[in-house]
């Protein structure tokens, strides 16, 4: 009986998300930063690739960012007729990222050693760097996040003009919430303050007024209670605007 020429592997990576693990295999840089190996290639469709110095060679497929990962895939010294097929297909599970793979097309003499290699050469060093960036992780989002401005509103008498404005001269995407009051994203990183965007008779000085900026904190009270000690007056006690925000 002819050995499969077929590998099936299941793994989580601990603390990744499905984006986190596509940028590893697939952004030259990133896959260095995992392995300690060279990675040369592009992370497009039909773009070859060279992985540990260049003994791992192919050119991918198809590409979903956070989905899945398809490439033709081969050893350096198999014959040049020979090229297998790997699919990475990746998903976000409840401390991290869930990897379904399978390898065919390969020599049928490769199989063990391809099955330990993806272990050694792939699963292993990225558990290792997601386990060892974790805390440069939590580190990093409570520098930022600690009392950071997050949000700020922004007056406005002629409500469409005003949205107009924005939206052509600086790109800014408008979401209605409530009648006079419009949410705004600037851009879709996690590092961009967006804000909102109300409906005034008049702009002056005053509540509802001037432009208001939002601070981040993860315990309101202890904050209020920290500005009531330095001798500031709580003009309006905290509330809700949504239901946990």
């Amino acid at each position: 009986m002819s050995q499969p020429t077929e590998i099936k592997q299941t793994v989580v990576i601990q603390n990744a998300s499905a984006d986190e693990v596509f940028e590893a295999l697939t952004d030259p840089k990133k896959f260095a930063d995992v392995t300690g190996k060279p990675y040369d290639g592009e992370a497009a469709v039909g773009k070859e690739f060279k992985a540990y110095d260049g003994s791992c060679i192919g050119s991918h497929l198809a590409l979903q960012r956070g989905k899945w990962v398809r490439q033709h895939w081969r050893m350096s010294y198999w014959p040049s007729d020979i090229i297998s097929t790997c699919s990475f297909v990746l998903k976000d599970v409840h401390g991290g990222c869930e990897i379904d793979f399978t390898q065919t097309g390969f020599p049928a003499d490769e199989l063990k050693n391809l099955s330990e290699g993806w272990h050694t050469y792939y699963w292993k060093p990225l558990m290792e760097y997601f386990s060892n960036e974790q805390p440069k992780k939590k580190v990093q989002q409570a520098q930022e996040d600690k009392h950071a401005v997050c949000h700020f509103d922004i007056p406005a008498t002629n409500f469409e003009r005003a949205q107009k404005f924005y939206s052509e001269v600086f790109g800014w995407k408008f979401t209605s919430w409530q009648p006079e009051y419009a949410l705004w994203q600037t851009g879709a990183t996690r590092h961009n303050i967006n804000g909102g965007m109300v409906k005034v008779d008049r702009v002056e000085s005053g509540e509802r007024q001037a432009v208001f900026a939002h601070i981040s904190t993860h315990d309101m009270h202890a904050t209020v209670e920290k500005v009531r000690a330095a001798g500031c007056k709580i003009v309006k006690e905290p509330f809700e605007i949504a239901p946990g925000v």
